[in-house]
């Protein structure tokens, strides 16, 4: 019962987290396209009209860090089947070779049929692809979470270079 809640409580939080991901990823996006589209034409200095510039560029970055998180996402997820699969695989496998009832064992994922001795050594392989697939799945998260970072930072920047060059451009000259 606390595995389903658990995995269900899992499964909202992944769909939210997406649904956060794509949605900044938009916002940067369209708010890089509209002020960009917008951007006066003046002199580089310190002025509004840098401060706009500026802001787009780090917009820009922003929906860069956010394609990334997602990419990140969608590997890690991909690694993490791979890596459940392998232990899946592994798993039977030993079963099958403790019961150790026929000459021939059949892998009922595949179909193929393994002596005794090819499914031990399958199994070892098996459980050699998951330990290099957590490897993986560990650097990809970690990818992840500082594409995660860097995207709220410079949202975060973007926001207060474009109210700064707002702030600026409404003061006396």
């Amino acid at each position: 019962m606390s595995d389903e809640r658990a995995i269900k409580a899992w499964e909202h939080w992944r769909a939210s987290s997406e649904k956060l991901d794509y949605f900044l990823l938009g916002t940067s996006s369209a708010l890089t396209a509209y002020i960009g589209q917008r951007l006066p034409v003046e002199p580089l200095g310190f002025n509004a009209g840098t401060l706009e510039l500026s802001s787009v560029v780090v917009f820009a970055f922003a929906s860069l860090a956010a394609i990334e998180r997602l990419r990140a996402s969608v590997t890690g997820l991909g690694v993490t089947h791979q890596m459940l699969e392998s232990a899946s695989m592994a798993g039977d496998l030993r079963a099958m070779v403790l019961k150790g009832e026929k000459e021939h064992i059949i892998e009922y994922k595949s179909g193929r049929a393994y002596t005794l001795g090819q499914a031990s050594r399958k199994a070892n392989q098996e459980d050699e692809r998951r330990r290099l697939s957590v490897k993986e799945w560990e650097r990809w998260e970690k990818r992840g979470l500082r594409a995660y970072n860097w995207r709220d930072r410079l949202l975060l920047l973007g926001i207060l270079l474009y109210s700064a060059s707002k702030v600026l451009a409404a003061l006396p000259k």
